[in-house]
């Protein structure tokens, strides 16, 4: 196993511009990259992950950082990083042999659209992002890997060749999903905090578009709101408050791409008391006003 130079922690922002120094890549510019390499990443690095990561190892193995949180993964699995998450890959055995997708966030977000359920989704991925995969999943995951390098090797041949790849990744999104949901069943039993954070976020995902305030949730559990705060942040290194808000940004991002809805429309559907106070929150946990997201 090789390891990796242990530097102090040195966090760069991962985007698919990272990906221009290797040589073999297949690509659709500034939204998909597949590649089997990490010559000339720069592995030493520690990754704030600007989209979404699907690594599936098809022979050998290799340790993973996200979060902090140390994984090791062998052959016939597959581990998914996902937006502003901390990653880095630790070790590396001399017989890997892998392939992998990364998304720009734009991507990302676009996907989301189509995926039902897709917040909850994220939390679940967040919460287990390895899958060991049996060989009839591991198949067919590999097949879409193929399929969708297929088309970006001809991307120019259809004009329609950037819908094929995105319900190609779609295709990809709902392998993984399938796997994610059928393991849960495989799942030993959680602490009793991990279960409240569980329920919380199902709480979340129900309720944000009306509820933003951590005593609704603290109440619906029969708990105080500083008792809530205390233990989401213990479970997850993120606020309760900032769980919310961040389903709150997501559900905002996706209305700005996906609809006509005005920005006044989508201020009233989530519950805020008036435009300017949306505007507001928008820019705080976002960075930029809605109007200039949309436009974007």
């Amino acid at each position: 196993m090789k390891v990796l130079s242990n530097k102090p922690l040195n966090i760069k922002n991962a985007s698919l511009a990272m990906l221009t120094p290797i040589q073999q890549v297949n690509a659709l510019p500034d939204k998909v990259v597949v590649f089997d390499t990490f010559d000339g990443i720069g592995l030493e690095n520690y990754f704030n992950i600007q989209g979404a990561v699907l690594l599936l190892v098809k022979h050998g193995s290799c340790s993973i950082e996200l979060d902090l949180k140390k994984y090791t993964i062998t052959d016939h699995s597959c581990v998914v990083a996902l937006p502003n998450q901390i990653a880095r890959i630790s070790e590396i055995s001399p017989d890997i042999k892998f392939v992998c997708v990364a998304c720009s966030l734009a991507m990302v977000e676009d996907l989301m659209i189509h995926i039902n359920e897709a917040i909850s989704l994220l939390i679940k991925a967040k919460q287990q992002p390895i899958l060991k995969l049996d060989s009839f999943a591991y198949g067919t995951i590999l097949q879409s890997f193929n399929f969708l390098i297929a088309k970006l090797k001809n991307s120019t041949q259809n004009p329609y060749n950037s819908q094929i790849i995105q319900n190609t990744l779609l295709a990809l999104a709902y392998e993984c999903i399938g796997n994610l949901t059928k393991s849960d069943k495989n799942e030993q039993p959680s602490s009793k905090k991990e279960v409240l954070f569980n329920t919380f976020i199902n709480l979340v995902a129900k309720n944000h578009k009306q509820q933003h305030s951590v005593t609704f949730y603290a109440t619906k559990l029969f708990i105080t709101p500083k008792y809530l705060t205390r233990v989401i942040e213990e479970i997850s290194h993120k606020p309760a408050k900032r769980w919310i808000d961040e389903y709150i940004a997501l559900e905002a991002k996706m209305m700005l791409r996906s609809t006509s809805k005005t920005i006044q429309e989508i201020s009233d559907e989530l519950s805020f008391p008036d435009m300017s106070f949306f505007g507001k929150f928008f820019k705080r946990v976002v960075g930029m006003s809605p109007r200039s997201y949309r436009e974007k």
